[in-house]
């Protein structure tokens, strides 16, 4: 298992701060340098405290070349060591990076996850083996809604 960072988690672009009580979107994205394999992680950066989560949209170049693609992606928050997705899953086993395309919150945790009380991490796990790795430069995006 591999763990990758975003550049809102290596803090290289600043996460939007949230101000008012309206839903405000935050889109978090990151590029691969080399193929995804069973059981990485993706650490795509912090949940500033304080926020409520609303909805969860993530975006999926194809990650797996083969004919008959395997990979899945699960999106949730990452344990405290950031080894694995704790048990708040937003979307759990997504095909959607199979052959590219978008994946919607899939369990009521993401629209009923209480305001953290101190910064949480949002991350992609691997959950299932690429088949055929697709090549390098495929990105991966997830659409956080908050309120306040």
């Amino acid at each position: 298992m591999a763990l990758y960072k975003s550049k809102f988690a290596n803090r290289v672009k600043p996460v939007p701060s949230v101000q008012s009580s309206v839903v405000t979107q935050i889109a978090y994205d990151f590029t691969t340098e080399t193929a995804l394999a069973n059981g990485d992680i993706v650490d795509l950066g912090p949940i500033p405290a304080g926020l409520e989560i609303v909805d969860c949209v993530a975006i999926f170049d194809d990650h797996d070349a083969h004919a008959s693609p395997t990979v899945t992606m699960s999106v949730g928050i990452l344990n405290s060591g950031k080894t694995d997705l704790n048990s708040t899953g937003f979307i759990v086993d997504s095909a959607a990076p199979q052959t590219g395309g978008v994946a919607r919150a899939t369990t009521t945790t993401a629209y009923l996850l209480a305001a953290g009380t101190a910064e949480r991490s949002l991350g992609v796990k691997v959950t299932a083996a690429v088949a055929t790795a697709a090549a390098v430069g495929k990105k991966l995006c997830v659409i956080l809604s908050f309120k306040n």
